[in-house]
């Protein structure tokens, strides 16, 4: 790459790096920046990613024949690499036109922290002053905690794809699930083909999801949960279209942080569904998802320790993130289902509490101290 001295514009570019995209691509979308004048490329690389980066970067360096330069920065406390392509002789100073500066780029959350320090101190002061001391202290002790939800037969009371292909009249004309071995998005898809078929719309089948009723309690545990300022996340097989709808037609849409889940839009008034994966590795779960990895890969996402993991589930494929809890965690299997069954024959380090209802956890939570009322 050309020379450039601290007085000429430098044009500066992220490329964030995903270990489920190959290495190839990656590099030719560097190689098309750096190949740019005066062109300066940082790469992100987070968690499983960061192998993914290195790689890249050195192809990057080979390719250019050394006449770049590697800046490598690394935080080992929050498990995160950001790999930084330069030329020579070019600082990312806040003198430098486009340059970043860690002070003012990360400025917004070092605010927000110390506001939400503040206003947690004002909270422990008044409770203690209104004599409310056991609360108080309950509340400086309260965990940084992570809890994380299965969508069919764990918040709603059934199945969202089985709503989905009861509506398919006259019943001969449902799919073989026997034609789909180990493939559920391509059988949904199918269902999905044939709805349209039968000119039922697919705002239709949406509604009728939505309407699905909540586990008893489960939506009055959600809340509960992120009052308490406990982080959630759903984990599911369904699809993005079915999940983010119930959840904002129940009002619950705020309280979520995440949703994981096989992505779905609308096109050519069609469900349109694709695998949010593809994985081999993990035999318990479905070859388009491991919610263990999900779990994971959230953990290093969001930068935090997290000090105790609630997990939520009812089937199969929620045993792999069962058995990856650490003693600290918390698994509730739903009584009577896969998940609770399969435990009695797998151990898990995590202490395990089978329910039936949202309300009998809500009632271990507090009890447990674990949620304040």
């Amino acid at each position: 790459m050309s020379s450039l001295t601290t007085t000429e514009s430098v044009l500066v570019k992220e490329l964030f790096v995903s270990s489920k995209t190959p290495v190839q691509c990656h590099f030719t979308r560097a190689v098309k920046h750096l190949e740019l004048d005066n062109s300066v490329l940082i790469l992100n690389g987070l968690g499983k990613a960061i192998n993914t980066t290195i790689d890249v970067a050195l192809k990057l360096q080979e390719k250019f024949h050394n006449t770049i330069k590697l800046d490598i920065q690394t935080s080992t406390a929050d498990v995160k690499v950001f790999l930084a392509l330069r030329l020579d002789d070019v600082a990312f100073a806040s003198t430098i036109p486009g340059s970043y500066d860690i002070w003012i780029v990360f400025s917004p959350l070092f605010i927000a922290d110390a506001l939400c320090t503040y206003f947690n101190v004002i909270v422990l002061i008044r409770l203690y002053i209104e004599g409310h001391i056991k609360e108080a202290v309950t509340r400086t002790g309260l965990e940084n905690m992570l809890a994380v939800f299965d969508f069919d037969h764990t918040i709603v009371d059934g199945n969202s794809d089985v709503v989905a292909i009861d509506l398919i009249n006259p019943t001969n004309l449902v799919p073989n699930r026997k034609d789909f071995p180990n493939n559920w998005t391509q059988y949904m898809q199918r269902v999905f083909d044939i709805i349209k078929y039968i000119e039922i719309p697919a705002e239709q089948i949406i509604d009728v999801v939505s309407l699905m009723r909540p586990n008893d309690g489960m939506p009055k545990l959600m809340r509960a949960l992120y009052e308490n300022n406990v982080e959630i996340i759903v984990a599911s097989d369904s699809n993005s279209l079915f999940i983010y709808n119930w959840l904002k037609h129940n009002k619950l849409s705020d309280i979520v942080s995440s949703v994981y889940t096989n992505p779905a839009t609308i096109a050519d008034s069609a469900i349109k569904i694709e695998p949010y994966t593809v994985q081999n590795k993990c035999n318990w779960c479905t070859t388009n998802m491991c919610k263990g990895a999900i779990v994971e890969e959230y953990a290093l996402s969001t930068n935090k320790k997290y000090d105790k993991i609630l997990y939520f589930g009812d089937g199969k494929n929620d045993l792999c993130p069962v058995l990856k809890l650490t003693k600290n965690d918390i698994a509730f299997p739903r009584l009577g289902y896969i998940l609770e069954n399969l435990l009695k024959s797998h151990t898990t380090p995590a202490k395990v509490i089978p329910w039936r209802t949202g309300e009998y956890i809500y009632e271990f939570l507090k009890s447990s101290k674990l949620i304040s009322a």
